[in-house]
């Protein structure tokens, strides 16, 4: 009798061991949608999803997809050498983008200083006819964006590039962006600028363009020299940066999406801070994407459609 009592418990004792182990088998710690890291069981009335796995390929170069690029060029006085270096590369800087991305590009400048090319008009592109001064970039920006002077297609996204030998004020990295309308702000600008560093022998520059620093850090863009001897490898840059933004985000056509798990390129997990979701849209941070990336995978899981209650 003792022995069968003995073997009895033995059995029982092995078998809560089996569950504890199959409880917090493939268990990684993470918290998940819909509960805790480490969290318990379930409460009377919760409802219960019933999570599935989803995946998803694009290629990049398919998913090309529209960009407005907005020009603002600072033509004062200072800036006269300047603005003629970014005339003589505007045609081919449009022509690399055409190639690259479905971009419609607004240039902000005085047409006495520069002016579009009646080609450049012919394809869609345009000009308003505004003096952007030495200080006031951001300012106009702002004003032309929140009161409809500059109309931007639905999806598509925002690039902004400015060109001054100053730094910004009135309106800086510290209040342009919360100062856009959250239809603007919503879209996500990315902005880049040909700026001041310091001065140099044969550049004078008025102010470093700390704030164009500082928002093209913030919105995930660039800045370039604008005492560079050679303009072009940083026009191509642009131009490559702008393909880039055009094909970065990557929408989930699955109305059962609920949680994005894993992002892909090339075959390469990314961290999740290469990465952010937005609703169903998954966008990746620019610096990660090379000219020669081809494919995103996104593994994500899916919620029933039928997801049932837990009676109390």
């Amino acid at each position: 009798m003792l022995l069968k009592i003995y073997l009895a418990l033995s059995m029982a004792a092995m078998s809560l061991v089996s569950c504890g182990q199959q409880e917090f088998a493939g268990s990684s710690g993470q918290a998940m949608a819909g509960g805790k890291k480490g969290g318990g069981g379930k409460k009377g009335g919760d409802e219960i999803t019933n999570l599935g796995k989803g995946q998803k390929s694009f290629q990049l170069e398919a998913n090309r997809g529209e960009v407005d690029v907005l020009w603002l060029i600072d033509t004062s006085g200072s800036m006269t050498d300047d603005t003629l270096i970014v005339k003589n590369n505007f045609d081919r800087f449009l022509t690399n983008i055409a190639e690259k991305s479905h971009a419609r590009l607004t240039l902000v400048a005085k047409t006495s200083a520069i002016s579009l090319t009646p080609q450049a008009k012919a394809a869609g592109h345009r000009q308003v006819d505004e003096t952007i001064g030495s200080t006031n970039a951001l300012v106009i920006a702002q004003k032309l964006l929140n009161n409809g002077t500059i109309t931007l297609r639905a999806g598509a996204k925002l690039v902004m590039v400015v060109v001054t030998d100053d730094n910004a004020m009135s309106v800086t990295d510290l209040n342009f962006i919360s100062g856009l309308n959250a239809a603007i702000q919503a879209i996500k600008p990315t902005l880049f600028a040909f700026r001041g560093v310091t001065d140099q022998v044969s550049c004078n520059i008025t102010r470093a363009g700390l704030a164009y620093d500082n928002l093209a850090r913030a919105t995930g863009g660039d800045v370039f020299d604008i005492c560079a001897p050679d303009w072009t490898p940083n026009f191509n840059k642009l131009a490559e940066s702008v393909a880039m933004i055009a094909g970065t985000s990557f929408k989930i056509d699955d109305p059962t999406l609920d949680v994005v798990t894993q992002v892909t390129l090339d075959g390469v997990v990314l961290d999740p801070a290469d990465f952010r979701v937005v609703g169903s849209t998954v966008q990746l941070v620019l610096k990660v994407v090379k000219p020669t990336s081809k494919e995103v995978g996104v593994r994500y899981k899916t919620k029933s459609t039928s997801a049932n209650a837990v009676k109390p």
